[in-house]
Protein backbone atom coordinates (compact mmCIF):
# COMPACT_ATOMS: atom_id res chain seq x y z
CA UNK A 1 0.00 0.00 0.00
CA UNK A 2 1.44 3.31 -1.18
CA UNK A 3 2.03 6.05 2.29
CA UNK A 4 -0.56 8.82 1.32
CA UNK A 5 0.85 10.56 4.48
CA UNK A 6 3.25 12.44 2.13
CA UNK A 7 0.89 14.66 0.63
CA UNK A 8 4.16 17.53 -0.29
CA UNK A 9 5.02 14.70 -3.10
CA UNK A 10 1.19 14.98 -4.32
CA UNK A 11 0.32 16.84 -7.23
CA UNK A 12 -3.67 17.65 -7.77
CA UNK A 13 -4.81 16.68 -10.75
CA UNK A 14 -5.63 19.81 -13.51
CA UNK A 15 -8.36 18.61 -14.19
CA UNK A 16 -10.42 16.22 -11.48
CA UNK A 17 -9.21 17.97 -8.68
CA UNK A 18 -12.39 20.64 -8.20
CA UNK A 19 -11.67 22.57 -4.85
CA UNK A 20 -14.41 24.61 -5.22
CA UNK A 21 -16.64 26.91 -2.79
CA UNK A 22 -20.34 25.43 -1.90
CA UNK A 23 -22.96 27.38 -1.49
CA UNK A 24 -25.49 26.28 0.84
CA UNK A 25 -29.22 27.38 0.15
CA UNK A 26 -32.40 26.78 1.55
CA UNK A 27 -35.84 27.05 -0.70
CA UNK A 28 -39.15 26.24 0.44
CA UNK A 29 -38.35 23.20 3.29
CA UNK A 30 -35.45 22.26 1.05
CA UNK A 31 -31.20 22.75 1.89
CA UNK A 32 -29.14 22.45 -1.42
CA UNK A 33 -25.50 22.48 -1.20
CA UNK A 34 -24.18 23.86 -4.94
CA UNK A 35 -21.05 25.16 -6.29
CA UNK A 36 -21.17 28.81 -6.06
CA UNK A 37 -19.23 29.31 -9.26
CA UNK A 38 -22.80 27.99 -10.71
CA UNK A 39 -24.21 32.10 -10.00
CA UNK A 40 -20.66 33.70 -10.97
CA UNK A 41 -23.05 35.76 -13.97
CA UNK A 42 -25.44 36.41 -11.93
CA UNK A 43 -26.12 40.18 -10.50
CA UNK A 44 -28.57 39.65 -8.43
CA UNK A 45 -26.54 36.91 -6.58
CA UNK A 46 -23.48 39.26 -6.54
CA UNK A 47 -25.42 41.34 -4.70
CA UNK A 48 -26.46 39.04 -2.79
CA UNK A 49 -22.50 38.10 -1.97
CA UNK A 50 -21.69 41.36 -0.86
CA UNK A 51 -23.98 41.65 1.76
CA UNK A 52 -21.79 42.15 5.67
CA UNK A 53 -21.01 38.96 7.11
CA UNK A 54 -22.80 38.89 10.60
CA UNK A 55 -21.30 39.71 13.58
CA UNK A 56 -19.87 35.85 14.43
CA UNK A 57 -18.11 36.72 10.96
CA UNK A 58 -20.33 34.17 9.02
CA UNK A 59 -22.02 34.89 5.87
CA UNK A 60 -25.51 33.30 5.01
CA UNK A 61 -24.99 30.48 2.47
CA UNK A 62 -21.17 29.70 4.03
CA UNK A 63 -23.08 26.24 5.94
CA UNK A 64 -26.10 24.21 6.23
CA UNK A 65 -26.66 26.08 9.69
CA UNK A 66 -26.31 29.67 7.99
CA UNK A 67 -28.04 28.98 4.22
CA UNK A 68 -28.82 31.52 1.98
CA UNK A 69 -32.89 32.21 2.03
CA UNK A 70 -34.38 31.94 -1.67
CA UNK A 71 -37.72 33.14 -1.06
CA UNK A 72 -40.60 33.63 -3.46
CA UNK A 73 -39.12 30.60 -5.34
CA UNK A 74 -40.48 26.67 -5.62
CA UNK A 75 -38.15 24.04 -4.78
CA UNK A 76 -38.68 22.13 -7.83
CA UNK A 77 -37.75 25.42 -9.78
CA UNK A 78 -35.16 25.92 -8.52
CA UNK A 79 -33.76 22.06 -9.16
CA UNK A 80 -34.60 23.15 -12.73
CA UNK A 81 -32.68 25.90 -12.30
CA UNK A 82 -29.26 24.56 -10.93
CA UNK A 83 -29.77 21.31 -13.37
CA UNK A 84 -29.50 23.55 -16.34
CA UNK A 85 -26.19 23.55 -18.44
CA UNK A 86 -24.71 26.72 -17.05
CA UNK A 87 -21.79 27.58 -19.95
CA UNK A 88 -18.42 28.74 -17.81
CA UNK A 89 -16.40 32.07 -18.63
CA UNK A 90 -13.30 30.78 -18.49
CA UNK A 91 -13.09 28.73 -21.54
CA UNK A 92 -9.80 26.93 -19.83
CA UNK A 93 -13.17 24.86 -17.65
CA UNK A 94 -14.04 21.81 -18.84
CA UNK A 95 -17.61 21.71 -19.89
CA UNK A 96 -18.42 18.44 -18.18
CA UNK A 97 -18.10 20.64 -15.20
CA UNK A 98 -21.35 22.69 -16.73
CA UNK A 99 -23.65 20.13 -18.40
CA UNK A 100 -25.53 18.38 -15.70
CA UNK A 101 -28.95 16.55 -16.28
CA UNK A 102 -31.67 18.15 -18.60
CA UNK A 103 -34.51 19.94 -16.28
CA UNK A 104 -38.23 19.13 -15.89
CA UNK A 105 -39.19 22.75 -17.07
CA UNK A 106 -37.13 24.79 -19.08
CA UNK A 107 -39.54 27.78 -18.34
CA UNK A 108 -38.65 27.64 -15.07
CA UNK A 109 -35.15 28.06 -16.17
CA UNK A 110 -36.21 30.79 -18.10
CA UNK A 111 -38.09 32.53 -15.23
CA UNK A 112 -35.33 32.23 -12.47
CA UNK A 113 -32.33 32.87 -15.30
CA UNK A 114 -34.28 36.16 -15.54
CA UNK A 115 -34.99 36.79 -12.75
CA UNK A 116 -31.62 36.28 -10.97
CA UNK A 117 -30.25 37.89 -14.52
CA UNK A 118 -27.80 34.80 -15.43
CA UNK A 119 -27.59 35.46 -18.87
CA UNK A 120 -25.78 31.73 -19.84
CA UNK A 121 -28.98 30.08 -18.44
CA UNK A 122 -31.43 31.98 -20.18
CA UNK A 123 -29.74 31.68 -23.33
CA UNK A 124 -29.49 27.49 -22.72
CA UNK A 125 -33.14 28.05 -22.14
CA UNK A 126 -34.06 30.27 -25.13
CA UNK A 127 -32.42 27.22 -27.17
CA UNK A 128 -34.25 24.61 -25.91
CA UNK A 129 -37.47 26.88 -25.80
CA UNK A 130 -37.47 27.43 -29.45
CA UNK A 131 -39.36 24.45 -30.54
CA UNK A 132 -42.49 25.10 -28.98
CA UNK A 133 -45.56 26.19 -30.34
CA UNK A 134 -46.04 29.48 -31.58
CA UNK A 135 -48.38 30.34 -29.01
CA UNK A 136 -45.95 29.30 -26.11
CA UNK A 137 -43.18 31.20 -28.02
CA UNK A 138 -45.50 34.36 -27.91
CA UNK A 139 -46.58 34.20 -24.45
CA UNK A 140 -43.12 33.72 -23.18
CA UNK A 141 -41.37 36.65 -25.62
CA UNK A 142 -44.25 38.99 -23.81
CA UNK A 143 -43.27 37.70 -20.25
CA UNK A 144 -39.89 37.57 -20.44
CA UNK A 145 -38.95 40.62 -22.79
CA UNK A 146 -37.77 38.15 -25.70
CA UNK A 147 -37.94 40.65 -28.73
CA UNK A 148 -36.42 38.06 -30.91
CA UNK A 149 -39.25 36.01 -30.75
CA UNK A 150 -42.10 38.91 -30.90
CA UNK A 151 -42.43 39.17 -34.82
CA UNK A 152 -41.95 35.56 -35.99
CA UNK A 153 -44.23 34.07 -33.69
CA UNK A 154 -46.79 37.45 -34.35
CA UNK A 155 -46.33 37.10 -37.95
CA UNK A 156 -47.16 33.03 -38.06
CA UNK A 157 -50.45 33.95 -36.12
CA UNK A 158 -51.29 36.46 -38.14
CA UNK A 159 -50.84 34.63 -41.55
CA UNK A 160 -52.24 31.13 -41.10
CA UNK A 161 -55.72 30.35 -42.41
CA UNK A 162 -57.14 28.95 -38.74
CA UNK A 163 -58.08 31.08 -35.50
CA UNK A 164 -57.01 30.63 -32.12
CA UNK A 165 -58.37 27.35 -30.36
CA UNK A 166 -59.55 27.78 -27.20
CA UNK A 167 -56.28 25.63 -25.85
CA UNK A 168 -54.26 28.55 -27.24
CA UNK A 169 -56.95 31.43 -25.96
CA UNK A 170 -55.40 30.14 -22.78
CA UNK A 171 -51.91 29.86 -23.40
CA UNK A 172 -52.13 33.24 -24.38
CA UNK A 173 -54.42 35.52 -21.50
CA UNK A 174 -57.20 37.10 -22.89
CA UNK A 175 -55.49 40.58 -23.46
CA UNK A 176 -52.53 39.29 -25.73
CA UNK A 177 -54.96 36.34 -27.51
CA UNK A 178 -57.73 39.74 -27.98
CA UNK A 179 -54.86 42.09 -29.56
CA UNK A 180 -53.85 38.61 -32.03
CA UNK A 181 -57.22 38.05 -33.43
CA UNK A 182 -57.16 42.36 -33.72
CA UNK A 183 -54.45 42.07 -35.85
CA UNK A 184 -55.48 39.19 -37.80
CA UNK A 185 -58.68 41.25 -38.49
CA UNK A 186 -57.18 43.80 -39.23
CA UNK A 187 -54.69 42.46 -41.93
CA UNK A 188 -57.48 40.18 -43.49
CA UNK A 189 -59.76 43.59 -43.65
CA UNK A 190 -57.15 45.12 -46.05
CA UNK A 191 -55.01 42.81 -48.09
CA UNK A 192 -53.47 39.88 -47.20
CA UNK A 193 -50.12 40.85 -46.28
CA UNK A 194 -47.75 40.43 -43.22
CA UNK A 195 -48.15 42.68 -40.09
CA UNK A 196 -45.70 45.51 -40.12
CA UNK A 197 -43.14 45.78 -37.19
CA UNK A 198 -45.27 49.09 -35.75
CA UNK A 199 -48.33 46.55 -36.04
CA UNK A 200 -46.74 44.05 -33.88
CA UNK A 201 -45.59 46.31 -31.65
CA UNK A 202 -48.78 47.72 -31.04
CA UNK A 203 -50.12 44.80 -30.81
CA UNK A 204 -47.41 44.07 -27.63
CA UNK A 205 -49.07 46.95 -26.30
CA UNK A 206 -45.27 48.78 -26.46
Amino acid sequence: MPDTTETSACIRDSEFFKDQKPLFIRVENVSFCVPAHYFDDSEAFKSMFSLPATPDGTQDGSSENRPLLLEGVRADDFRDSVTSPIPPHDESLNSHDYIRERPTSWVAVLDLATRWEIPSARSWALEALKSEQCTTRLMLARKYDIVEWWTTTMQSLVARRSPLTREEFDILGVDLAVRVVALREGIRRSILRDPTKEEIKEAHGL
